[in-house]
């Protein structure tokens, strides 16, 4: 960012790359997004989670976007629940509940009545954890897809979601 690259053109580029390579390798892969609407999920969960996570934890205060970020094992148990039919345990349970203790306490400052997040960089981090739990459900629910068409999603999604961000809340020349 000190040489004029904003961390969204940079996570753009680097997914973009890795896109356009997926793409000439495996071009067939585009047929499975079109055939598999649910790679959309995994698009939209890959983008999600790298425009939330690397803005935040540039700008923001990075022990705190950290802990927020890995608030991703409690949104795992909600989203293997809901994608996978995956029934929570009481162990599991009990694991998101210590973790939402867990978020309570990071999100709780001496000067605020209620633990909530207190910037945009925390909501961007707590965004970017539950996407990430969203990509690893969507993972596991398309398994059966060719690993070219699930890559191409993630990097597609990485790319357009973190370009497209960066257009639209950068100021020009950023």
């Amino acid at each position: 960012q000190s040489l004029g690259l904003h961390p969204l053109w940079a996570t753009a580029l680097m997914y973009g790359l890795s896109f356009v390579v997926i793409s000439v390798m495996r071009p067939q892969w585009f047929h499975s997004l079109w055939q598999h609407p649910q790679l959309w999920w995994l698009f939209l969960g890959s983008g999600l989670t790298n425009f939330g996570f690397n803005w935040a934890v540039t700008q923001g205060d990075v022990v705190r976007v950290v802990l927020l970020f890995y608030t991703m094992p409690a949104w795992s148990v909600l989203f293997a629940w809901w994608l996978l039919d995956e029934k929570p345990t009481r162990a599991s349970l009990l694991r998101l509940l210590l973790a939402l203790v867990g978020v309570a306490l990071i999100l709780k400052t001496p000067e605020t009545p209620w633990p909530l997040p207190s910037s945009a960089m925390d909501y961007l981090a707590l965004l970017g954890g539950a996407s990430f739990a969203l990509n690893n459900a969507m993972l596991r629910k398309l398994a059966f897809l060719p690993e070219s068409a699930r890559m191409g999603a993630m990097f597609g999604g990485g790319m357009f979601i973190t370009a497209g961000a960066a257009l639209a809340l950068l100021p020009s020349g950023q």
